[in-house]
């Protein structure tokens, strides 16, 4: 029974992942977004970065609800983007390829994968669309 993050929510999370789900659908995602039309390409995995990557439940619901792998980090990516730019701007950083490059080889990212059970997600979603 408690297999998955579905069994475990709350007051806290409820209806966080339905909210997004309304916001942008699993169709949409993949089908519909700008950016995917823009480069003709699937999302295979959405990233999730700055301080909300802390919370490793709502980064494992975002990969069940959306059905695609997650890459939660950094944390700071505020922070490190703004590093990143003033290096750059001061020449110590030659850019912005180098950059994500010196990022992608600082920070470690937690990576999550969705769950199989996806019938109790577009269960959650349509009860979720009732109450609106």
């Amino acid at each position: 029974m408690l297999s998955s993050p579905v069994h475990y929510r709350d007051a806290r999370t409820e209806g966080v992942q339905e909210r997004f789900n309304q916001t942008v659908s699993a169709e949409e995602l993949y089908d519909k977004t700008g950016i995917q039309e823009l480069t003709g390409k699937r999302a295979r995995v959405i990233h999730i970065v700055g301080g909300g990557t802390k919370d490793g439940f709502l980064s494992q619901m975002t990969a069940d609800a959306c059905g695609i792998p997650v890459a939660a980090g950094p944390e700071e990516a505020t922070a490190i983007g703004n590093l990143m730019m003033q290096l750059i701007a001061l020449g110590e950083v030659k850019d912005l390829g180098h950059a994500r490059a010196i990022v992608a080889d600082s920070f470690a990212l937690k990576h999550y994968s969705p769950i199989a059970d996806r019938e109790a997600w577009e269960a959650a979603y349509a009860k979720f669309c009732t109450l609106n």
